[in-house]
Protein backbone atom coordinates (compact mmCIF):
# COMPACT_ATOMS: atom_id res chain seq x y z
CA UNK A 1 0.00 0.00 0.00
CA UNK A 2 1.42 3.45 -0.79
CA UNK A 3 2.05 6.04 2.03
CA UNK A 4 -0.37 8.17 0.84
CA UNK A 5 -2.86 5.66 1.66
CA UNK A 6 -2.06 4.45 5.05
CA UNK A 7 -0.76 8.56 5.83
CA UNK A 8 -4.91 9.17 4.72
CA UNK A 9 -5.72 5.96 7.02
CA UNK A 10 -3.86 6.66 10.30
CA UNK A 11 -4.81 10.56 9.68
CA UNK A 12 -8.11 10.96 8.03
CA UNK A 13 -8.66 14.00 10.00
CA UNK A 14 -5.85 15.95 7.87
CA UNK A 15 -7.83 14.38 4.50
CA UNK A 16 -10.57 17.39 5.07
CA UNK A 17 -10.27 20.28 2.87
CA UNK A 18 -10.50 22.75 6.27
CA UNK A 19 -7.80 21.33 7.37
CA UNK A 20 -4.99 21.53 5.39
CA UNK A 21 -5.95 22.16 2.20
CA UNK A 22 -5.77 18.26 1.33
CA UNK A 23 -5.64 18.51 -2.85
CA UNK A 24 -5.03 14.86 -4.54
CA UNK A 25 -3.92 15.81 -8.30
CA UNK A 26 -2.06 13.61 -11.16
CA UNK A 27 1.13 15.14 -13.09
CA UNK A 28 0.90 18.45 -11.06
CA UNK A 29 0.79 19.93 -7.41
CA UNK A 30 0.87 23.83 -6.35
CA UNK A 31 1.90 25.80 -3.50
CA UNK A 32 1.08 28.92 -2.17
CA UNK A 33 2.84 31.40 0.00
CA UNK A 34 1.69 31.76 3.37
CA UNK A 35 1.82 34.67 5.34
CA UNK A 36 1.88 38.80 4.61
CA UNK A 37 2.13 39.99 1.40
CA UNK A 38 5.33 42.29 0.75
CA UNK A 39 5.43 44.23 -2.46
CA UNK A 40 7.36 42.20 -4.44
CA UNK A 41 6.81 38.35 -3.60
CA UNK A 42 7.17 34.83 -4.66
CA UNK A 43 3.54 33.25 -4.72
CA UNK A 44 2.89 30.57 -6.44
CA UNK A 45 5.07 27.26 -7.53
CA UNK A 46 3.80 24.87 -9.79
CA UNK A 47 5.63 21.16 -9.53
CA UNK A 48 5.01 18.63 -12.86
CA UNK A 49 5.91 15.09 -12.91
CA UNK A 50 4.32 13.47 -15.63
CA UNK A 51 2.53 9.97 -14.11
CA UNK A 52 2.74 11.22 -10.79
CA UNK A 53 0.25 11.00 -8.20
CA UNK A 54 0.35 13.87 -5.64
CA UNK A 55 -1.28 14.18 -1.87
CA UNK A 56 -0.50 17.41 -1.16
CA UNK A 57 -1.14 19.74 1.97
CA UNK A 58 -0.45 23.26 2.71
CA UNK A 59 1.40 24.32 6.64
CA UNK A 60 -1.44 23.65 8.69
CA UNK A 61 -0.59 19.78 8.79
CA UNK A 62 2.47 20.03 10.63
CA UNK A 63 1.49 23.44 12.30
CA UNK A 64 1.11 23.30 16.29
CA UNK A 65 3.24 20.08 17.02
CA UNK A 66 5.26 22.39 19.78
CA UNK A 67 4.36 18.97 22.16
CA UNK A 68 6.64 17.33 20.49
CA UNK A 69 8.98 19.54 19.74
CA UNK A 70 9.64 22.60 21.49
CA UNK A 71 7.76 21.80 24.41
CA UNK A 72 10.23 18.53 24.86
CA UNK A 73 12.99 19.88 23.46
CA UNK A 74 15.80 22.92 23.16
CA UNK A 75 17.06 21.85 19.52
CA UNK A 76 13.50 20.94 17.79
CA UNK A 77 11.75 23.75 16.16
CA UNK A 78 7.81 23.71 16.15
CA UNK A 79 8.45 25.10 12.26
CA UNK A 80 6.55 24.77 9.03
CA UNK A 81 6.49 24.97 5.64
CA UNK A 82 3.83 26.22 2.50
CA UNK A 83 3.60 23.02 1.18
CA UNK A 84 4.14 19.13 2.20
CA UNK A 85 3.36 16.56 -0.71
CA UNK A 86 2.97 12.74 -0.96
CA UNK A 87 4.08 11.70 -4.22
CA UNK A 88 3.92 8.19 -6.16
CA UNK A 89 5.53 8.19 -9.14
CA UNK A 90 6.43 4.70 -10.64
CA UNK A 91 5.34 2.86 -7.92
CA UNK A 92 7.89 4.74 -5.55
CA UNK A 93 6.85 7.03 -3.17
CA UNK A 94 8.45 10.34 -2.20
CA UNK A 95 8.36 13.62 -0.08
CA UNK A 96 7.86 17.08 -1.39
CA UNK A 97 8.64 19.90 0.83
CA UNK A 98 8.32 23.78 -0.60
CA UNK A 99 9.04 26.70 0.84
CA UNK A 100 8.06 29.89 -1.17
CA UNK A 101 9.97 33.11 -0.37
CA UNK A 102 9.26 36.90 -1.65
CA UNK A 103 12.88 37.83 -2.05
CA UNK A 104 16.40 36.22 -2.55
CA UNK A 105 18.72 36.47 0.92
CA UNK A 106 21.19 34.15 2.73
CA UNK A 107 18.83 34.35 5.79
CA UNK A 108 15.60 33.69 3.37
CA UNK A 109 17.36 30.57 2.10
CA UNK A 110 18.92 29.34 5.06
CA UNK A 111 15.31 30.01 6.83
CA UNK A 112 13.42 27.96 4.03
CA UNK A 113 15.29 24.63 4.88
CA UNK A 114 15.17 24.93 8.38
CA UNK A 115 11.77 25.25 8.06
CA UNK A 116 11.67 22.05 5.85
CA UNK A 117 14.04 20.27 7.83
CA UNK A 118 11.86 20.49 10.98
CA UNK A 119 8.55 19.96 8.96
CA UNK A 120 9.98 16.68 7.58
CA UNK A 121 11.16 15.70 11.28
CA UNK A 122 7.54 15.69 12.38
CA UNK A 123 5.57 14.39 9.17
CA UNK A 124 8.77 11.48 9.64
CA UNK A 125 7.61 11.08 13.14
CA UNK A 126 3.60 10.99 11.88
CA UNK A 127 4.10 8.50 9.17
CA UNK A 128 6.35 5.81 11.48
CA UNK A 129 3.19 4.97 12.87
CA UNK A 130 1.71 4.31 9.26
CA UNK A 131 1.88 0.80 7.82
CA UNK A 132 3.80 0.08 5.47
CA UNK A 133 6.33 3.61 5.77
CA UNK A 134 10.25 2.61 5.71
CA UNK A 135 12.39 5.42 5.05
CA UNK A 136 14.48 3.57 3.10
CA UNK A 137 12.31 3.42 0.62
CA UNK A 138 10.88 6.73 0.31
CA UNK A 139 12.67 9.32 -1.32
CA UNK A 140 12.94 13.18 0.26
CA UNK A 141 12.93 16.50 -1.64
CA UNK A 142 13.05 20.09 -0.27
CA UNK A 143 12.43 23.20 -3.03
CA UNK A 144 12.72 26.06 -1.51
CA UNK A 145 11.34 29.08 -4.15
CA UNK A 146 11.85 32.87 -4.21
CA UNK A 147 13.19 35.78 -6.34
CA UNK A 148 16.42 36.00 -8.53
CA UNK A 149 18.44 38.68 -7.97
CA UNK A 150 17.60 41.60 -8.23
CA UNK A 151 20.34 43.35 -9.50
CA UNK A 152 24.20 42.95 -9.80
CA UNK A 153 25.12 44.59 -6.48
CA UNK A 154 22.50 41.77 -4.85
CA UNK A 155 24.51 39.65 -6.80
CA UNK A 156 28.24 40.90 -5.57
CA UNK A 157 27.09 41.31 -1.90
CA UNK A 158 25.87 37.61 -1.83
CA UNK A 159 28.96 36.20 -2.75
CA UNK A 160 31.21 38.06 -1.20
CA UNK A 161 29.41 37.33 2.47
CA UNK A 162 29.73 33.29 0.59
CA UNK A 163 32.97 34.36 0.19
CA UNK A 164 33.58 35.04 3.84
CA UNK A 165 32.17 32.27 5.15
CA UNK A 166 34.00 29.75 3.41
CA UNK A 167 37.17 31.35 4.51
CA UNK A 168 36.69 31.14 7.93
CA UNK A 169 35.59 27.80 7.78
CA UNK A 170 31.98 28.53 9.37
CA UNK A 171 29.75 25.37 9.60
CA UNK A 172 26.86 26.75 8.42
CA UNK A 173 24.07 25.88 5.98
CA UNK A 174 24.97 29.38 4.06
CA UNK A 175 28.70 28.30 4.24
CA UNK A 176 28.34 24.61 3.33
CA UNK A 177 25.49 24.43 0.12
CA UNK A 178 24.27 28.23 -0.85
CA UNK A 179 27.25 28.74 -3.48
CA UNK A 180 26.99 25.25 -4.80
CA UNK A 181 22.73 25.77 -5.04
CA UNK A 182 22.65 29.08 -6.79
CA UNK A 183 25.50 27.44 -9.43
CA UNK A 184 23.94 24.02 -9.69
CA UNK A 185 20.34 25.10 -8.16
CA UNK A 186 19.80 21.13 -7.12
CA UNK A 187 22.05 19.09 -4.59
CA UNK A 188 22.19 15.46 -3.88
CA UNK A 189 23.29 14.72 -0.13
CA UNK A 190 23.24 12.94 3.06
CA UNK A 191 20.19 14.38 5.24
CA UNK A 192 22.80 14.20 8.31
CA UNK A 193 24.91 17.10 6.35
CA UNK A 194 21.94 19.24 6.87
CA UNK A 195 20.55 17.91 10.27
CA UNK A 196 24.63 18.81 11.39
CA UNK A 197 24.57 22.44 10.23
CA UNK A 198 21.45 22.85 12.43
CA UNK A 199 22.38 20.86 15.56
CA UNK A 200 20.48 17.77 15.18
CA UNK A 201 22.17 14.94 16.43
CA UNK A 202 19.29 12.10 14.59
CA UNK A 203 19.71 8.59 14.75
CA UNK A 204 21.80 6.77 11.83
CA UNK A 205 18.84 6.26 9.52
CA UNK A 206 18.18 9.77 9.40
CA UNK A 207 22.08 10.58 8.87
CA UNK A 208 22.41 8.00 6.56
CA UNK A 209 19.16 8.99 4.61
CA UNK A 210 19.75 10.74 0.86
CA UNK A 211 18.13 14.13 0.33
CA UNK A 212 17.40 16.51 -2.70
CA UNK A 213 18.31 19.54 -2.15
CA UNK A 214 16.88 22.58 -4.99
CA UNK A 215 17.00 26.39 -5.02
CA UNK A 216 14.20 27.47 -8.10
CA UNK A 217 14.32 31.20 -8.31
CA UNK A 218 12.28 33.22 -11.01
CA UNK A 219 13.30 33.70 -14.49
CA UNK A 220 13.71 37.78 -13.87
CA UNK A 221 13.27 40.12 -10.74
CA UNK A 222 9.60 40.58 -9.88
CA UNK A 223 7.56 36.99 -11.33
CA UNK A 224 5.38 35.73 -9.07
CA UNK A 225 5.39 32.57 -10.40
CA UNK A 226 7.61 29.48 -10.55
CA UNK A 227 7.50 26.18 -12.05
CA UNK A 228 9.75 23.21 -11.37
CA UNK A 229 9.55 20.00 -13.44
CA UNK A 230 11.16 16.56 -12.60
Amino acid sequence: MSIRLSFGEMFSKTLAPDFANYTASYDVFEVNEEGPNPKIITRHLRVEQTGAIFASFNHMLVQGMCDITEKRSSLLIDHDCDGITIKTFHGQDGLVFSELKSKFSTQKVYEAFLQMTHSFLKMHAMLSLCRDYALDDVSLHFIAACQCFEDKDQEDGIYNRLSKEEQEGKHTFVGKFLRRLIQKHELTVKFGEVATVFNLPLNQALVDKEIKLTLQVTQKYGDSSLVYTY
